[in-house]
């Protein structure tokens, strides 16, 4: 049975995580914590707003959009965890737009505030997205330590874990032979862990572009690839052309990829645009990059971080080289080449 004061932590917990519901409920016997509860929701309801808005326009592919609202979160609270939600959102922008430095560093400061309260569950969001901008940037052994540190700070049982799972898939897929062996294993647990949803699906993706990365058609057979939908199928089909042109075959699952790929993944269409057309068979053209993404992110003063903050300090890593380049239009390696900046 909960003590008092036990009641009391646990509301400022649910309250500080927008569990608002929860947090009420937890304070209902304490009339003065109850009314401070009260009057922080609606104050949080509408410091929210941005932030919420932020991610909205995030998973639509409006990353300008998106920006300008993570960054007026920015200046929503003092250094509270709606505070650190809207500065990982600028990373998050920031690294699907190939802004790679920028968005370590907003990852770094988004670290810093949700650190100031123990906030591990964002902590946890942070290293995560910190680990899958090192994969976009090429250093998949950098992404797998961020991985690692994203599952210790999770703890034991937690829902998410299968997920990290699978993005240590992804870097240790991207470390040659050995590291392949260990990717394999885990997208394999991923897949038959029970209640994943559609993280086992990116791990039967995972799978495949594993397969098409070492030429291995029998690997490609044997992923489970019923009921994907969307990027995953995406993925696959990726995988299934790849290791065809490997071949010097054509494959119908080039169109096919060209059909499931959702509309808001800009990035990723640019690229498949390049590939195909270095293929010879032009699945569409290719869009214009600029209109969705930010031309700059806003820099950001991290003084004396560490390298817990930021692990690459002192290595090469260049903001945006991939959308802005332009391979030989017949140079099908250097479009494959760009394939590992996306995930998974």
């Amino acid at each position: 049975m909960r003590t008092a004061w036990q009641h009391t932590l646990a509301a400022w917990n649910l309250a500080e995580a927008g569990r608002w519901d929860a947090a009420l409920e937890a304070a209902r016997q304490d009339p003065g914590l109850l009314e401070i509860l009260l009057h922080r929701k609606g104050q949080a309801v509408d410091q929210a707003e941005p932030v919420i808005f932020g991610w909205q326009s995030y998973y639509r592919g409006r990353y300008r959009e998106a920006l300008e609202a993570f960054l007026k979160g920015t200046g929503q609270e003092e250094d509270g965890w709606l505070k650190a939600w809207a500065q990982l959102g600028v990373a998050k922008v920031a690294s699907d737009s190939g802004w790679w430095v920028d968005a370590l560093d907003w990852c770094a400061l988004a670290w810093l505030t949700a650190g100031r309260n123990e906030h591990l569950d964002l902590m946890a969001q942070v290293a995560g997205a910190r680990g899958e901008v090192l994969l976009r940037a090429g250093r998949p052994l950098d992404a797998a330590a961020s991985f690692a540190e994203d599952v210790a700070l999770l703890g034991p049982g937690n829902r998410y874990a299968g997920r990290v799972r699978c993005y240590e898939a992804h870097a240790w897929s991207r470390l040659g032979h050995t590291g392949e062996k260990a990717a394999a294993l885990a997208y394999r647990l991923v897949v038959h862990s029970v209640g994943e949803g559609v993280t086992a699906a990116y791990a039967a993706a995972g799978m495949a572009l594993m397969a098409a990365r070492s030429g291995d058609l029998a690997r490609l057979r044997s992923v489970e690839r019923s009921g994907l939908e969307g990027m995953p199928k995406f993925w696959t089909l990726i995988a299934e052309a790849r290791l065809a042109a490997m071949g010097g075959k054509s494959s119908p699952a080039l169109l096919l990829a060209a059909e499931v790929l959702p509309q808001e993944y800009h990035a990723e269409r640019w690229w498949f645009a390049g590939w195909s057309r270095a293929l010879g068979s032009p699945a569409f053209a290719s869009p214009i990059l600029e209109e969705h993404f930010p031309g700059a992110i806003p820099p950001v003063d991290l003084g004396g971080t560490t390298l817990v903050e930021r692990p690459v300090e002192g290595k090469e890593i260049l903001n945006a080289p991939w959308w802005r380049e332009n391979p030989a239009e017949d140079d099908t390696e250097a479009w494959w080449g760009f394939r590992d900046s996306f995930m998974p």
